[in-house]
């Protein structure tokens, strides 16, 4: 009998278990999912306000050429004001002494009044499509303006339902919450902007809500591949170092709040015993070389896409890159823990970096 109710409570233990582990799984493919959500929705803003930022730099450019023939109508009215006047001038002797001087000026100027004020009706006509132009662009402006404010709420809307996700499951739910938080998501929003912290300084964040726990990030020296790094460079008051940036500094989403480690690697180290099977970012590249380390082991490279592919510390580095413009490289990368290992900690490091959205996936 004691067998038998024995059997019957580890039966009971294992559907337990199995319910707990099917029941993580569902969460962490919902959290990226919903990550996956926020990454195409900010891709799109990025898109819309480089739209919004090539129409503005077409208004610009349409204003200085209208500014541009304004000026050379007020030039050619001033010479018309001069012939006027020799007319004025030369016309009554002419009246009273045929062919003679007088008359060939005052012929000369009224030829000279008849193609100014044809070269100004030339320029006026064109002054008025540019400013036909300009009005077109700004009303384009306002129309685009309007959609990527509601491309912006449903990017908050996204954030606001993964914050939700990633919140921690009461110890008491499961086996597996007990273990710790399913996810954890650096966005930055919440830091001061225009916070500094140069190499071997930071910040921590709580593991989870209440936690004693801390994930430390600490800024270290950025390596290059030319050899040397960026330590022996942060000499007396001049310190390379991170900054807490709008993502309108790099030319990404306007409202975006990140990190740009600029010629530093920014580490994230997860408490001690604690590991995560996942780590994913979200990045903007203006140019410079890039680090990507985990578990302390380092590879660098011009850009990451050089890196998607390969392998670090027994992690598999994949994801999506983008360049829109041949300058700006843009997406998201994955390091997967692969045979049994598990992510500690990670370093991401540039020379024109902005980095978001930094998630640890089913951190135990």
């Amino acid at each position: 009998m004691k067998f038998t109710v024995s059997l019957a409570a580890l039966a009971f233990s294992l559907l337990v278990l199995t319910q707990s582990s099917v029941s993580s799984a569902q969460n962490l493919q919902g959290c990226m999912s919903r990550q996956a959500q926020v990454d195409v929705t900010a891709d799109l803003l990025q898109r819309h306000d480089l739209y919004i930022n090539r129409i503005n730099r077409r208004i610009v450019r349409a204003n200085e050429l209208s500014a541009r023939i304004l000026k050379i109508i007020l030039v050619w009215r001033n010479r018309l004001e001069a012939a006027q006047a020799v007319v004025s001038k030369e016309l009554p002797s002419c009246q009273t002494e045929n062919g003679s001087r007088s008359c060939r000026l005052a012929q000369q100027a009224q030829n000279t009044i008849k193609r100014i004020n044809a070269g100004i009706l030339w320029y006026e006509k064109r002054n008025i499509s540019y400013l036909s132009y300009i009005a077109t662009l700004s009303q384009t402006r306002i129309d685009a303006i309007a959609k990527r404010n509601q491309v912006e709420a449903s990017l908050l809307a996204a954030k606001q339902l993964l914050e939700t996700c990633l919140s921690p499951v009461s110890s008491s739910s499961s086996s597996v919450s007990s273990q710790g938080s399913i996810g954890l998501t650096f966005n930055f929003d919440d830091m001061v902007v225009g916070s500094k912290y140069p190499i071997w300084q930071g910040f921590s964040k709580q593991l989870s809500p209440g936690s004693s726990q801390l994930v430390e990030v600490v800024m270290s020296p950025f390596y290059y591949l030319h050899g040397g790094n960026s330590a022996a460079q942060s000499v007396g008051s001049f310190q390379f170092s991170a900054e807490i940036v709008r993502g309108n500094l790099s030319g990404v989403a306007s409202n975006s709040v990140g990190l740009w480690p600029g010629n530093v690697n920014a580490g994230f180290k997860l408490p001690q015993g604690r590991c995560a099977n996942v780590v994913e970012f979200q990045y903007y590249d203006g140019g410079g070389e890039v680090n990507l380390g985990v578990n302390g082991q380092l590879k660098l490279a011009q850009d990451f896409s050089e890196l998607v592919g390969s392998s670090v510390a027994g992690a598999t580095i994949t994801g999506r890159t983008r360049s829109s413009d041949q300058v700006l490289d843009s997406g998201l990368i994955r390091v997967q823990a692969q045979n049994g290992t598990c992510i500690n900690s990670v370093s991401i490091g540039g020379q024109e970096l902005f980095l978001d959205y930094i998630s640890f996936w089913q951190i135990r």
